[in-house]
């Protein structure tokens, strides 16, 4: 173990390694990794793990989470770089839509999890909420002095779009003619959300 990877974070790790080789062996029957695998190839003990996480459901979620936020909400924010200057406001926010989207299509089961448990388990900290924030923040950066109230609920109607295109892709791809397992069909979709959000969410000029 890393000096600086705590215990708890190598169990997130191996569970998400675990998962990942279950996922990608396409086999059907599948179980996610029991607290006894996990703990053979983290090498710690089962009570370690028991203290942390308690349930197998719960560790699978935090893990997920865990994934999730490394490798696409802590990038998730454009307003970091210095690049995004030249940007205009839609290409900002086409480029904030299309890193969980791209994620999405590149990791379809996991994602799946993922979505699946924030349904059953919201919470304000799970991934749908937290990739809210990163779409109120942009819109909210891009559009000053819009109304609070049409950002957030333009914010929600993203995720909302992304996770129906995916969830029901062949109903998506009939009724709308995209299919977003291909990029250059995800990019227009993004784009698409981009400008029909940021021009819902105008200021009213009086």
């Amino acid at each position: 173990m890393e000096k600086n990877t705590s215990s708890r974070d190598l169990i997130l790790n191996t569970t998400i390694e675990l998962l990942l080789e279950k996922i990608d062996s396409n086999d059907e029957k599948s179980k996610p990794p029991s607290f006894r695998e996990i703990a053979s190839h983290a090498e710690v003990s089962l009570g370690l793990i028991n203290y942390y996480f308690k349930t197998q459901d719960n560790l699978i979620r935090q893990a997920v989470k865990w994934y999730i936020d490394t490798n696409v909400i802590e990038p998730f924010n454009p307003f970091q770089n210095d690049s995004i200057k030249s940007l205009t406001g839609k290409e900002i926010l086409t480029k904030v839509i299309m890193g969980p989207l791209d994620f999405i299509y590149r990791h379809p089961k996991l994602s799946k999890i993922s979505i699946k448990n924030d349904f059953s388990h919201p919470s304000p900290e799970d991934n749908s909420s937290v990739t809210w924030q990163g779409f109120y923040q942009t819109i909210k950066k891009i559009q000053i002095g819009g109304n609070d109230q049409d950002i957030r609920f333009a914010a929600w109607s993203i995720i909302s779009s992304i996770h129906e295109a995916y969830l029901r892709p062949e109903h998506f791809k009939e009724s709308c003619g995209w299919d977003l397992t291909m990029q250059e069909q995800r990019i227009k979709f993004a784009t698409f959300l981009a400008d029909k959000h940021l021009r819902n969410t105008l200021p009213v000029v009086k």
